[in-house]
């Protein structure tokens, strides 16, 4: 396992200890939160991608004033329709605790990024409630995230300096730690690359699987042979009747089972049990950001049918051990591409987890694919 798997896993495991004390501060989910929930929901087609793209964007991260001095944590609530603020919950701590202070920033005070975020978040919105308008009403209950990636840092932010309280970036700075703001090139690159460095939101230089993504791939078989990956499927019964998935010596893709199976208990425990819905905000968030770190694959699949469009199941002759199976789903991005394909001609496909199925009543393994386009030494490109 590659150390940024290895790190990204440790992280996960640490968020998730770290979650009874963030539930209590978060409070309730924001509205944008809100709306990630309804749409991971959705059975639309495309409201996959489009609730990753859409919690990236929303989702806590650094926030920077013009000058890139004064930093804070913080999660995006709402903005001027006339972008002339915008509106977060900055997280203060002070020693042990943490909790969200709400605070209105004009726009033109934040950095150039900043503001270009505010925007991207504007645009998309319109495409998340035209979805989600199109679709049935009764969202329920918090689903899991897609295939996140988020920044090492939004786990466990430092502490903040003692007794800073302007509404402003100003008097938040986070103290000591040269934490460097993403472009909004870098927010978008996490959902749709596999470069390291991106999830991180760090310079490249300090990523160095940055340097040759490939060899992440040469080293770990599974992740350009099907069969490897198939070889190291199994699977028993829990007290219940129901599959339990073994991804063999595969740690990684345990762990965010795992992670997948707990959210998914959480969820059907009675109204009375049920963590609060922040809580579960929390925990899928985590999930995501887990599976998020798997990075990716690039199989050689054969199409049994023709590609109904973006966003739609791939019929494939991937076949691993009962009672797994395998979704491939078209990128919307790369919808143009898939008709070059002939059914019956082999092909290598790119693809990341949206699932491994922890929550499913069988394992079932979710993955956005598109075609390849690089070669040996260009295994991670950037769609």
């Amino acid at each position: 396992m590659g150390a940024m798997h290895r790190a990204r896993l440790h992280a996960a495991a640490l968020c998730l200890s770290l979650l009874a004390p963030a539930w209590s501060a978060a409070q309730e989910p924001t509205e944008p939160e809100r709306l990630y929930e309804q749409l991971n929901e959705s059975e639309e087609p495309g409201s996959g991608p489009l609730a990753e793209r859409w919690r990236v964007l929303v989702r806590q991260r650094v926030w920077s004033d013009k000058s890139g001095k004064f930093k804070v944590y913080a999660r995006y609530v709402d903005h001027d329709p006339d972008f002339k603020s915008v509106t977060l919950l900055i997280l203060q701590k002070k020693g042990d605790q943490q909790s969200f202070k709400q605070s209105t920033i004009p726009l033109d005070k934040l950095g150039k990024s900043e503001q270009a975020l505010v925007k991207r978040i504007a645009q998309v919105r319109k495409e998340v409630e035209a979805m989600l308008a199109a679709g049935p009403s009764d969202a329920g209950e918090p689903g899991e995230p897609g295939e996140s990636r988020e920044t090492a840092g939004e786990v466990e932010p430092p502490p903040l300096g003692e007794g800073r309280t302007s509404a402003g970036l100003e008097g938040l700075l986070i103290d000591g730690q040269a934490v460097e703001g993403q472009s909004l090139e870098g927010m978008e690159r996490q959902v749709f690359s596999g470069d390291p460095a991106a999830q991180y939101g760090r310079r490249r230089q300090t990523a160095p699987e940055a340097v040759a993504p490939s060899a992440t791939m040469r080293s770990e078989p599974w992740r350009t042979d099907f069969a490897s990956l198939a070889a190291e499927l199994s699977s028993s019964y829990d007290s219940s009747g129901k599959p339990k998935a073994s991804f063999g010596s595969l740690a990684q893709l345990q762990a965010v089972y795992e992670l997948e199976r707990n959210l998914a208990e959480s969820r059907k425990k009675p109204a009375a049990e049920r963590p609060p819905q922040a809580a579960l905000v929390q925990q899928a968030m985590a999930c995501g950001w887990a599976r998020g770190g798997l990075g990716p694959v690039v199989w050689e699949v054969t199409l049994t049918a023709p590609v109904a469009g973006p966003g739609a199941k791939i019929e494939h002759d991937l076949a691993p051990p009962e009672p797994f199976s395998v979704t491939l789903i078209a990128d919307s991005a790369r919808a143009e591409s898939f008709r070059e394909i002939a059914v019956g001609t082999p092909v290598r496909l790119m693809g990341y987890f949206t699932s491994l199925g922890g929550g499913a009543e069988k394992p079932e393994l979710v993955l956005r694919v598109r075609p390849f386009e690089g070669g040996d030494d260009t295994a991670v490109r950037r769609p």
